[in-house]
């Protein structure tokens, strides 16, 4: 999903630096493993962006979140950590009501835990590419814009 955002993109402020990690194909499984290198860096923020994969894998997706969490509060005590929201897809039609489950879950975990979360609803099926998988380009450039947002 993130595959057409561009690293140099994001670093518009001098003050700081986004490191972009992409990691196609993965399952929220997976990014438990990825996130590692971020966290032994004591990034300040950490945004995870995951979980299309899952919804076609039968994973459990909130499990797996809440381990990411407890990695990150156990590991980088002062990494701020956020969830970016599932984005709908069209090649798959049973998943999007595990999606729209997913981010609804996802969100009220979230604020429960006092974690960010990155609302990407405004990214449509109209962003999404003939296949109704990955980003047009428009798509991608909300998407970049969401992670914006929340960083700012």
């Amino acid at each position: 999903m993130i595959n057409g955002i561009v690293e140099r993109g994001l670093n518009k402020d001098s003050n700081s630096v986004i490191k972009l990690r992409k990691h196609p194909g993965v399952t929220s499984i997976d990014i438990l493993d990825h996130v590692k290198p971020s966290l032994r860096r004591q990034s300040d923020k950490l945004i995870v962006h995951a979980g299309t994969n899952d919804t076609t894998n039968n994973i459990n997706y909130l499990k797996n979140v809440k381990k990411i969490v407890k990695l990150t509060r156990e590991t980088s005590k002062n990494t701020a950590i956020c969830f970016s929201s599932l984005i709908c897809r069209t090649d798959v039609q049973e998943a999007n009501e595990k999606i729209n489950k997913i981010n609804t879950n996802l969100k009220n975990y979230c604020n429960q835990q006092n974690i960010g979360f990155i609302d990407n609803s405004n990214v449509t099926k109209l962003d999404l590419t003939a296949k109704g998988l990955h980003l047009k380009e428009r798509g991608s450039s909300k998407l970049a814009n969401n992670f914006l947002n929340y960083l700012s």
